[in-house]
């Protein structure tokens, strides 16, 4: 059964207050681990439980380097640091003769530690607050990291080439030397990337030229599509796919456990899209994209099987869901303005800001925007981070 679903314009959803116990909280909690020195490249208590609290990470140039410019291309020494609130708890050298690169799609932060991944000329090295955890053979690019128990897996793929390799702590458990990953770590509303843990197995889903497949714990099942797909995850045991199919009206179905939901804009202009994810938000299944509308040009729409399709045409440079509401962030050349439902607030400076740097605190939205003076926005309340250099990630625990 097909039911269409008809649009209306978002201007936001209500959010009723912000308030900002979350990083009080965050800032507040004393200090369970040791501070890790460059020179050790280790912390005695690293084993130990996260402290709860908004953790960031990020990479630090000497006080006398201006990073925003960049004079040096890159030549010049770095530290990466991980934060819990402002307060610095991690720092190890970084660089080629340590295997650590600044890249911000190369650091993850899991259970209160720095994750790093490296390509040497040869080899793909995981790293864990700066110490070796494992390598191995092949130049990859990591879109799926994931912990289970004490296993670290990895999705990555050839950076030479074609073709991915699903990995437990190194050791592949399935590869294909062709085929296209779907979803991946620029999406921060999946902290694991293109990999998930649903019903006890680690999945993620690729697609070839002719089929499409969802791989569970290292097997595989073709599942049938009927245009281009564009995303596809499996929740809670069931199959959801967005593709761009040819139909009345729209081109871009969205399955749901077997029924198509069509997008439509008044059954009168059809549109593909550019680029389209799935998102988990609250109990809800929505999709997130750009899409091409003719008459109307490129636009930014969320849509889900439960509501009006809510269509976004803005200059939004980030847009994240938390309970069926969503927040976005607009980086300006002179100011931040981040939206909580209708409330907006508005920072002054020059920022830039990287996807992975925001998340939820008990519900509350954070933010962390790099700059000549970093910080940490998180519902109205600001706190300095001592860094030169950019934040590349947060991450809530």
């Amino acid at each position: 059964m097909k039911n269409f679903l008809a649009a209306a314009a978002l201007t936001a959803a209500v959010l009723s207050s912000c308030t900002p116990s979350g990083l009080e909280r965050s800032l507040s909690t004393s200090s369970r681990r040791n501070h890790q020195s460059a020179s050790s490249g280790r912390s005695e208590e690293k084993d130990s439980p996260a402290v709860p609290g908004i953790y960031l990470s990020g990479v630090e140039y000497p006080r006398d380097y201006d990073w925003q410019r960049d004079s040096a291309c890159g030549s010049v020494t770095f530290n990466v640091v991980l934060f819990r609130g402002k307060e610095r708890i991690i720092t190890v050298p970084g660089g080629p003769e340590h295997e650590i690169s600044p890249d911000p799609d190369m650091m993850r932060i899991r259970e209160g530690h720095l994750y790093t991944d490296y390509s040497t000329p040869s080899e793909t090295v995981i790293r864990r607050d700066g110490k070796e955890l494992f390598r191995y053979s092949g130049r990859e690019r990591i879109r799926g990291f994931l912990l289970k128990g004490s296993s670290v897996h990895t999705l990555g793929e050839n950076r030479d080439g074609e073709g991915f390799t699903y990995r437990i702590d190194g050791k592949i458990v399935f590869e294909r030397k062709s085929g296209t990953i779907l979803g991946g770590e620029a999406i921060p509303f999946y902290e694991d990337g293109a990999l998930n843990l649903d019903g006890g197995k680690v999945w993620f889903s690729y697609k070839t030229a002719k089929n499409v497949y969802l791989v569970g714990d290292g097997v595989e099942e073709a599942v049938p599509a009927e245009g281009e797909v564009l995303d596809q995850r499996r929740f809670e045991g069931q199959i959801y796919r967005i593709e761009n199919r040819e139909g009345y009206g729209a081109e871009n179905p969205l399955l749901v456990r077997g029924e198509e939901y069509y997008v439509q804009y008044g059954g009168i202009s059809k549109r593909s899209a550019v680029s389209a994810r799935l998102v988990e938000c609250g109990e809800r299944i929505m999709a997130m994209g750009t899409f091409y509308w003719i008459g109307f040009g490129f636009q930014y729409a969320v849509w889900n099987t439960h509501d009006t399709q809510k269509v976004i045409s803005t200059q939004l440079s980030r847009t994240y869901c938390r309970g069926g509401i969503i927040y976005s962030l607009l980086v300006e050349k002179s100011r931040a303005v981040i939206s909580c439902g209708n409330e907006k607030n508005v920072i002054q400076g020059k920022f830039s800001h990287v996807y992975q740097c925001a998340g939820f605190m008990d519900g509350e939205f954070a933010v962390a925007l790099s700059g000549a003076s970093p910080l940490l926005w998180c519902d109205g309340e600001v706190t300095p981070i001592e860094l030169n250099g950019p934040l590349t990630g947060l991450h809530v625990e």
